[in-house]
């Protein structure tokens, strides 16, 4: 919105109603982040969601079903290849630094 001496010289409205999808395959110690090849960008392009602008119940769940789909699928063949580079360079997996950090528990209450 663009406004001068108290009128409304442009407005421009787009709704848009997005979320993102973020899936991991694999555990702590090797999974499929840190990794980047040609056929891992849906990953990160599908992790990006439009939904239905008028907060349908089903059609926000069957896009959320569909992506989470697609990124979930995207991961687990990122995690293959993945495995499949380690394997063909003879990286040991015992030499690798974990992709993901384990941290404890923590628990909180909150008062009323």
């Amino acid at each position: 919105m663009l406004g001068s001496l108290g009128s409304i010289i442009l407005s421009d409205e787009n709704k848009l109603n997005t979320e993102m999808i973020r899936v991991m395959v694999g555990n702590y110690k090797i999974n499929d982040e840190n990794f980047e090849n040609e056929n891992n960008n849906i990953r990160y392009n599908g992790g990006n969601i439009s939904l239905p602008l008028d907060h349908d119940y089903y059609g926000i769940r069957r896009t959320f079903w569909i992506q989470t789909d697609k990124v979930y699928k995207a991961a687990g063949e990122t995690f293959k290849n993945k495995l499949y580079i380690l394997k063909r360079n003879n990286i040991p997996l015992d030499s690798l630094v974990p992709d993901f950090s384990e941290a404890p528990l923590s628990k909180s209450k909150l008062k009323a």
